[in-house]
């Protein structure tokens, strides 16, 4: 079984969406505490990021409480766990880690959070995205964890080691935080990794694990290059939004999100954009604010909630503006339930299905890497991380 735990929803999704596309049976669920889905492969979505190092500390103990369960009631002990960080390194990243190792007997970590395919790389210990240092990008401006230096170990605060080409894994009870800045490096770097080091890291680093480790012990080469990396022909229709959905909600959660006025697929449904006001932004009560989305949402049957407002208020700022973000999205769920809702934003996606109790969700699609739909009932999901592009998401229909 592989077993992933994951710091944030979408992660988790995308991490997901990666094990659907190479058709491996797959279970995502944000209940922390409750034995394993029996799946091949199960991902945990929890909500770590947005808690502190203690409350980071206790879910990791828990989810390793039932892993630790699973593997006395099988009599055995080999799953592959991964653990999914954020791929700029935001949250507890260490305090996850050390977790995770001490409760599963880890010797080491190798954390390869980095993705390459989308301009992401460290090179000599230091991040950069399209080659700009990441904290001269957007992710200064992060609101709960914003990017003040480039260097992977001032970023996780110490007590980690780069791992540089040449470098070898070599003492316990580290965390190696290792250079790669394209596919081949991260390769090389993944087989200095024995069986009693933690895997952790993004997408790319999950990718690489399956084809080069998981399904390459399961099949041959042949196999593996028949495997989906994508829609296949045979769901090309299947991987578009719902051409004309009755209820459908869109909920931009990030202070940096753009409009969505001017897609094509936002035009065809006739969707109205409501930007949060001003007052209600800086604390003043939302009632009469989600009254009138109500009233939009039953006139116009789609509607996209923005928070619109590009200050950096802090962490406080950001908890409350989900919480509010998720009421909202669940007063309009009684209104009329959707059949699609879109979310940007890992914080604000779990609060929103958290507020409305939604634990056990079905992979649907991977409409593109990073962007997963899920189903609860007969209403579909699909989740974007903040700080991926929308793409063509909205514009091939």
């Amino acid at each position: 079984m592989i077993i992933v735990i994951a710091d944030d929803i979408t992660g988790a999704a995308e991490i997901a969406g990666i094990a659907l596309r190479k058709n491996i049976d797959t279970a995502l669920t944000t209940d922390v505490d409750s034995p394993l889905p029996d799946a091949e492969a199960v991902v945990i979505a929890t909500d770590i990021r947005s808690g502190n190092e203690t409350d980071a500390e206790e879910t990791i103990t828990r989810i390793t409480n039932n892993i630790r369960r699973l593997d006395m009631r099988n009599g055995l002990n080999n799953n592959l766990i991964f653990k999914k960080t954020d791929s700029v390194l935001r949250g507890y990243v260490v305090k996850e880690l050390r977790t995770v190792m001490k409760r599963m007997g880890f010797k080491a970590s190798l954390l390869i959070a980095q993705n390459p395919t989308k301009g992401r790389v460290i090179k000599e210990g230091r991040y950069l995205i399209n080659n700009v240092p990441i904290c001269d990008t957007d992710f200064k401006h992060d609101p709960e964890f914003p990017a003040k230096s480039s260097s992977v170990i001032e970023m996780l605060g110490g007590n980690v080691v780069s791992l540089g080409i040449q470098d070898s894994i070599k003492a316990e009870n580290k965390i190696y935080v290792a250079d790669a800045e394209n596919q081949d490096e991260l390769s090389l770097q993944l087989r200095k990794a024995d069986s009693d080091v933690l895997l952790a890291g993004g997408a790319d680093m999950f990718n690489t694990i399956l084809d080069e480790i998981y399904l390459n012990s399961k099949m041959g080469k042949g196999d593996l290059e028949n495997i989906n990396n994508g829609c296949s022909d045979e769901k090309k229709g299947a991987c578009k939004l719902q051409e004309a959905p009755e209820h459908a909600l869109f909920i931009c959660g990030s202070t940096q999100s753009k409009p969505l006025t001017e897609e094509k697929y936002i035009k065809d449904i006739n969707a109205v954009e409501a930007v949060m006001p001003s007052e209600v932004y800086h604390g003043n009560d939302e009632t009469a604010w989600i009254e009138s989305l109500k009233g939009m949402y039953r006139e116009r049957k789609a509607l996209i909630m923005r928070i619109g407002q590009a200050e950096n208020g802090g962490k406080d700022y950001a908890v409350r503006l989900r919480n509010v973000m998720a009421k909202a999205t669940k007063e309009l769920v009684l209104t009329a339930t959707p059949d699609l809702i879109v979310i940007e934003g890992g914080a604000t996606a779990y609060s929103i299905i958290n507020e409305l109790d939604w634990k056990c969700l079905k992979l649907k699609n991977e409409y593109a890497p990073g962007i997963v739909s899920m189903t609860y009932g007969s209403t579909e999901i699909v989740l974007k991380p903040g700080s991926y592009p929308w793409g063509n998401l909205f514009s091939k229909q």
